[in-house]
């Protein structure tokens, strides 16, 4: 592996992990503006967005929406001088809070979604953005009959 390709799996990393960060801040704004003008992101019930309609779905997550997402098993591939691609396993919590609510909150006794994560990245003159985010759910919640 070349200096180039590591320096490339580490930025594309770090936009990864600060996007699930924001998230979790409810930095929704920050959060979108890691994902490129053209983006696509396909959710876990296989619905699509694109382009600025990715932004707009993710800055308007409630404000009552407590989420954790635990990220594992991050592998990210350079596919080019400008591009790459990346797999990983989410774990993702989530509560919803009443106006005034602070932490801590009451954890859920299992996460809300795991599944499994393609993205992929693409370098611009501000840096590394998302242009795909592919989630597939591999377990769900119990759904009561």
């Amino acid at each position: 592996m070349n200096t180039q390709d590591l320096l490339t799996r580490l930025q594309c990393e770090e936009v990864l992990l600060n996007f699930f960060s924001l998230l979790d801040q409810g930095a929704r704004t920050e959060a979108a503006a890691l994902f490129d003008d053209n983006a696509v992101v396909i959710a876990p019930n296989g619905s699509e967005l694109s382009g600025s309609a990715v932004r707009t779905f993710i800055e308007s997550r409630p404000d009552t929406l407590v989420t954790r997402h635990l990220a594992a098993n991050v592998s990210i591939t350079p596919t080019g001088s400008d591009s790459a691609q990346a797999t990983a396993n989410i774990t993702v919590y989530r509560v919803s809070r009443a106006e005034g609510d602070v932490p801590p909150f009451r954890l859920p006794q299992t996460p809300q979604a795991v599944g499994d994560l393609k993205i992929h990245f693409r370098k611009n003159g501000d840096g590394w953005l998302i242009t795909k985010y592919h989630a597939t759910p591999i377990f769900e919640e119990p759904v009561a009959c």
